[in-house]
């Protein structure tokens, strides 16, 4: 009898614990519509896409088209965070686009166009002056590294910045 109990109380508990844990997972690999989005769903659509703290969020056009794209920051860290791009499609209504690693404020959207959207030179960093450089090029559904350089110095992207616009 004893052990009847032990196995209820076992299987009870792994019940619970699967609850908990595992289904949200299952929720978060559903397919979600990121279209026609208003700007206040945008971080409830981060939110159920990547299940991460939402970090800070800010605009910037991306593809010259004079309405600023709206990005949003999770997966934060020292070398910066993970930003889901939404395409401002019309009246309010956003697209959901691509995320990709940024650091907020070390980064410049360059003249060079790939595929509809504007090329980006960002910096990254572990909290120190030294970093990567990279560049980021979109390739139809999403932003790609296309070229790196590493231990690179602040001063020297701080220096290129006023060059590259």
């Amino acid at each position: 009898m004893k052990y009847i109990f032990e196995f209820i109380n076992f299987t009870l508990i792994t019940f619970l614990i699967t609850l908990l844990f595992v289904s949200p997972c299952f929720a978060r690999d559903k397919k979600i519509d990121g279209s026609n989005l208003n700007k206040s769903e945008l971080r409830n659509f981060v939110n159920l896409v990547s299940g991460e703290t939402i970090g800070d969020e800010f605009e910037v056009d991306l593809n010259g088209d004079k309405k600023p794209e709206y990005l949003i920051g999770d997966l934060c860290g020292n070398g910066g965070c993970q930003y889901h791009i939404f395409k401002n499609v019309d009246n309010g209504k956003y697209q959901y686009v691509d995320a990709t690693h940024l650091q907020r404020g070390q980064f410049e959207v360059l003249k060079t166009m790939h595929n509809g959207f504007n090329d980006i030179l960002g910096f990254s960093h572990g909290g120190g002056g030294i970093g990567s450089l990279s560049r980021y090029e979109f390739n139809g559904s999403k932003y790609d590294t296309t070229i790196s350089f590493h231990d690179v110095s602040y001063d020297y992207f701080k220096l290129l910045r006023p060059t590259i616009k």
